[in-house]
């Protein structure tokens, strides 16, 4: 198991926290969203995977290659990330 070190006085004010942020408060952080592709996302999610619920969808990254646009997407149900 991995052993948290203690802030020192040079990572003071770098706090990374040790606990993850729940999925209905990571919408207050999501800066570009776009509700109809979260749903799609979410429906797609839930689709494929019947017995787990969608409880945050979030738009990572999108991507153009060679003309096609690929889009990554993080998601989190309440099993766990996808």
């Amino acid at each position: 198991m991995k052993k948290e070190r203690l802030p020192t006085k040079d990572t003071e004010d770098c706090v990374v926290p040790f606990h993850p942020v729940p999925p209905d408060e990571l919408v207050r952080y999501s800066v570009m969203r776009d509700p109809h592709s979260e749903r799609d996302i979410a429906g797609y999610v839930e689709g494929q995977a019947r017995d787990e619920t969608v409880l945050h969808v979030e738009k990572v990254k999108q991507e153009v290659v060679v003309g096609d646009t690929y889009e990554i997407w993080d998601v989190t149900t309440d099993k766990g990330k996808r």
